[in-house]
């Protein structure tokens, strides 16, 4: 669920008397956790501009800030803008290394070295304080809580407000935040619901397929970096 794990596994193997190997082994074991150690130390600031980067190529991201996303949610440019700024921050946050130290075992030294890119639930961005706002409705009667991410990210295609839609406008609209949609009472049946381009779920959303995008190159940059620092 939003989760990438990469391991890449290390296994080296050295044959001869066993207390040359012995020793070998031993040097081979703290040069390989030195190496993954210095690694881990630059792996974030090689890993976020990927994921930065597709993201803010991501259609659903784009949307958000200057598109149909905007309107459908009602968002004001300086709304769009914070919400995309959050999601931006915790992305840059979101990359954790957990290195397994090698230890040798007979005539090898074996070990595990996994990149956990972005958290295991989506709670922190569900709850982005951004990715909400409450609106008193057209007619400033009742107020409705607009939770728009939590929408964007877990509710598929489940019509979200009964017998409501988007109405656009070729004009500005003053009632409108976004200036030219407003969502209105719909007869005959049918609701609203989040743009089917754009609909997610829990395991299958945005963030989870910028995740899924990156995940290529930040291999390669896992496996260039331990390279580097264990020549």
């Amino acid at each position: 669920m939003g989760k990438i794990i990469l391991n890449v596994p290390c296994k080296f193997r050295i044959t001869g008397e066993d207390l040359v190997q012995d020793k070998l082994l031993r040097i081979l074991t703290d040069v390989v956790n030195d190496a993954l150690k210095r690694a881990s130390t630059n792996l974030k600031r090689r890993i976020n501009p990927i994921l930065v980067q597709n993201m803010q190529n991501h259609e659903t991201f784009i949307s958000l800030g200057s598109g149909k996303l905007q309107a459908e949610f009602g968002l004001t440019k300086d709304m769009a803008a914070k919400a995309q700024e959050g999601i931006i921050r915790i992305l840059r946050d979101s990359t954790n290394i957990v290195v397994e130290k090698f230890r040798i075992n007979k005539t090898s030294v074996t070990g595990k070295f996994e990149v956990n890119i972005i958290e295991a639930d989506l709670q922190r961005f569900i709850n982005l304080k951004s990715g909400a706002y409450v609106s008193q409705g057209v007619k400033n009667v009742h107020k409705y809580d607009i939770e728009w991410m939590k929408w964007l990210l877990t509710r598929g295609i489940d019509r979200i407000w009964q017998n409501h839609s988007i109405q656009y406008y070729n004009r500005m609209v003053p009632k409108s935040r976004q200036g030219y949609a407003l969502m209105i009472e719909k007869t005959g049946g049918g609701g609203w619901a989040v743009p089917e381009t754009y609909q997610g779920t829990l395991d299958n959303n945005f963030i989870t397929d910028v995740a899924q995008k990156s995940e290529e190159a930040i291999a390669d940059v896992v496996k260039n970096e331990i390279e580097i620092n264990i020549e």
